[in-house]
């Protein structure tokens, strides 16, 4: 009994720690975003995080947003994945 008490504990420090490291993320890319409007990895970034918290709307703007800039720069691997996510965001609307 006690190792299953310990391995909800586990479970839960992990899932709060992992809500937290996204909180904290997200955060952090605001900030980049302030003093670098044009940092498409930043938006790129946040999207992840918020899609993490169910954000969609807002992670579907950061990815719009991420893929203009990288049309814009010339970042062809963020703008493959921007594509992708968004691809796979409009295929479960």
């Amino acid at each position: 009994m006690e190792n299953r008490h310990s391995l909800i504990r586990t479970a839960r420090q992990r899932t709060l720690h992992t809500h937290i490291q996204c909180i904290s993320g997200i955060k952090d890319f605001d900030e980049a975003i302030r003093l670098k409007p044009d940092f498409a990895a930043a938006y790129y970034n946040r999207s992840a995080a918020k899609l993490a918290f169910n954000q969609v709307e807002e992670a579907e703007y950061d990815l719009q947003t991420a893929l203009k800039l990288t049309k814009q720069q010339g970042h062809d691997s963020i703008k493959t994945n921007a594509e992708k996510r968004l691809r796979e965001l409009n295929a479960t609307e």
